[in-house]
């Protein structure tokens, strides 16, 4: 996801800003998007106060100066109404310039209305989850005893593994379709938010209820079922991969 943000300008200021590998430094990616010219992201973080004090003339100024720089294809070419989301999001601090108001997000209040913006902004977000989950899982391996965490190592080695061999089978799903990129990201979302909820239910809460053989052979019909629909109109070198694991165990 990195590599895939990386062809637009200002990526390398986004770890500071979204925090993909540490908490947010909101003042060393303000000097970094200045660095770049990344206009959009001034006008955010001058409207926000983010990193510095709220200043809407600043973001007023950087608005008008993004206007003036072509190609404006950040992340793509800007609709016309991305472009008066902004301009109103800057109209209304403006109006009320003593009166607080609820941060701008770009990816929440602009960048709604294509495909590719979408894409962008669930990268964005997909990165900023895994750097939350790593932060889960080294909270919850500190807690744990020696043996423990050696079984919790297995148990993530094996997550990880599961969760991008089901992120590429959804984009080779979706291969010919646009929202390839939000399909797969989408999977990597859905198996992280099944292991988190399972890790905090199971080692943090300890939540467990005992299971007679009944409830086993219930989980084991829902399963299968999901396995064989799972399978259906995959790919083959998924198929194959599926099925060795399975067998192994």
């Amino acid at each position: 996801m990195k590599c895939y943000l990386a062809q637009f300008p200002g990526s390398q200021c986004y770890d500071s800003y979204f925090g993909f590998s540490d908490p947010p430094n909101f003042s060393k990616a303000l000097l970094c998007f200045e660095d770049q010219k990344t206009w959009p992201y001034l006008v955010v973080m001058y409207l926000n106060g983010q990193g510095i004090p709220r200043d809407v003339h600043k973001a007023e100024q950087w608005f008008a100066a993004g206007q003036t720089m072509a190609p404006v294809d950040w992340p793509g070419e800007w609709t016309a109404a991305e472009l008066s989301s902004l301009k109103q999001a800057i109209d209304e601090a403006r109006s009320t310039p003593n009166k607080g108001s609820s941060p701008i997000d770009l990816c929440a209040d602009v960048l709604t209305g294509t495909t590719l913006g979408l894409d962008y902004c669930t990268a964005i977000g997909e990165l900023v989850s895994e750097r939350q989950l790593s932060e889960m899982i080294a909270t919850t391996r500190a807690g744990l005893g020696s043996a423990d965490a050696l079984i919790f190592d297995g148990v993530v080695a094996s997550f990880k593994a599961y969760q991008e061999a089901d992120k590429n089978r959804a984009y080779l799903a979706w291969i010919g379709g646009t929202i390839r990129n939000m399909r797969s990201m989408g999977q990597a979302k859905l198996i992280r938010d099944d292991f988190s909820g399972l890790v905090e239910k199971t080692i943090i809460k300890r939540d467990l209820k005992p299971a007679d053989q009944v409830a086993f052979q219930a989980a084991d019909t829902v399963l299968n079922r999901a396995y064989r629909e799972d399978l259906q109109g995959s790919d083959p070198a998924y198929k194959k991969s599926a099925r060795r694991r399975s067998f192994n165990g």
